[in-house]
């Protein structure tokens, strides 16, 4: 559950694409940091609000300080809630 994107949670519609990039994400945090970086994509998920809502209080609790600036936000453009403003693989 953990790897999968909001939308998919929400059964809406989505792009296969912009679903890989999420959990993508999520492996890639996984990898660096050896924990899972929330619950579930979900808003009322704490870890998962706090990294929308507040990415440096979200880092802290993860203990990502060590994190390079680059790393941040490429996890944070990985992870976002709409499929559409994700990066793509381009």
């Amino acid at each position: 559950m953990t790897y999968m994107a909001p939308e998919i949670k929400l059964g809406k519609e989505y792009d296969g694409r912009h679903v890989d990039v999420f959990s993508a994400g999520v492996i890639l945090f996984i990898i660096v940091q050896g924990l899972f970086p929330f619950r579930e994509a979900r808003t009322e998920e704490y870890f998962y609000h706090l990294m929308l809502t507040n990415p440096s209080e979200y880092f802290k609790k993860v203990r990502g300080e060590q994190m390079s600036p680059e790393f941040k936000d490429l996890i944070l453009r990985m992870l976002r809630y709409d499929g559409n403003d994700r990066p793509t693989i381009e």
